[in-house]
């Protein structure tokens, strides 16, 4: 009888199902919504029909049940707190997953890409989260709660402090920037009077404006434009020179670190990018860092997780990745 392992990439807009064969051969790939249980309306009720279903709709033309699954591994947006984990343990169980491993998704990326499941990864995707691995298999999650976590990064924030500082440059005798007129026509305002009425339209029917991040990196020389990208920037540099040292990364080897999500794998200017890579030079002296953008989808780094643990041969990544590469 074939044995099976399952990979989850959960996230607050999209998420990804993966079932392998022990022999790292792909035998079934889902789609779905989102899977964190602050963005679903029935919070974590909704989450176990959601998995449930997910599931159901992507094994079930296999013939895969989930006591199929010898090891799974869920990397889900939400997954912040030991309470939330709890919970979204308990209907794991429920729903029939005996062995797993449960994390947030901001891990992925270190198993997908990193050596020896080894080092940080930095995710600006809908949110903002660092999260990292040391060589004893210790972990640590930084950001990823908002506000409460002080969190710079991810398209709404970044969204939201673009077209505060546009609203401060016209109303509270904020600094003149180039951005405001390219705002004023992204939101759909004829003039700065009618700025309230089109984000709040805007909001009320649903139509998300996160995508007005993309003006912050086209108009990245204005000053505004500057100020705040390097201030994402030394917000994601502090976060990783933390977790260097509360993980008790060394000097002896290099840090790897890799960049993760929407904002930082599909902006094609890297200014934010260079702006991480100069301050974490200045934060952490007589260290070295192999930054690298993630190129593969994070569901491959669940699976190769996942495959790990069943005592999978090391040299499985590239063939995960290539796998699962033509399903996006």
């Amino acid at each position: 009888m074939s044995r099976y392992v399952m990979a989850i990439d959960g996230g607050s807009t999209k998420s990804h199902l993966a079932i392998f064969k022990h022999d790292a051969g792909l035998v079934a790939f889902g789609s779905w919504g989102p899977l964190n249980h602050e963005v679903l309306p029935g919070s974590f009720v909704q989450l176990e029909k959601e998995l449930h279903e997910f599931f159901s709709k992507t094994a079930k033309p296999h013939g895969i049940k989930p006591e199929d699954i010898t090891y799974a591994v869920l990397g889900i947006s939400g997954v912040d707190t030991k309470e939330q984990h709890r919970i979204i343990s308990g209907m794991l169980k429920k729903l029939g997953f005996a062995r797993f491993t449960l994390c947030n998704d901001s891990y992925l990326g270190i198993a997908a890409a990193c050596p020896d499941n080894t080092g940080v990864c930095a995710i600006n995707g809908s949110g903002c989260t660092i999260a990292g691995i040391n060589a004893a298999g210790k972990m640590l999650q930084i950001g990823g709660i908002g506000e409460l976590s002080g969190d710079l990064g991810g398209s709404s924030q970044i969204s939201n402090r673009l077209l505060g500082a546009v609203y401060g440059a016209l109303f509270r005798g904020g600094e003149p920037t180039a951005l405001t007129q390219p705002v004023l026509k992204a939101i759909g305002a004829n003039s700065k009077y009618d700025y309230a009425d089109a984000i709040s339209a805007r909001l009320a029917d649903g139509n998300c404006i996160q995508g007005i991040n993309r003006l912050l990196f086209e108009y990245s020389d204005d000053g505004v434009a500057q100020r705040l990208l390097s201030d994402i920037a030394q917000n994601y540099a502090g976060g990783i020179s933390c977790m260097v040292h509360e993980l008790g990364f060394t000097q002896k080897e290099p840090v790897h670190v890799i960049f993760a999500g929407s904002v930082f794998v599909k902006e094609k200017n890297p200014v934010l990018n260079d702006m991480i890579k100069k301050k974490l030079k200045h934060l952490c002296p007589g260290y070295s860092f192999i930054c690298t953008l993630l190129k593969v989808p994070p569901v491959a780094g669940a699976a190769i997780w996942a495959l790990s643990e069943t005592g999978a041969a090391k040299d499985i990544s590239a063939r995960v990745g290539e796998q699962l590469k033509g399903k996006f």
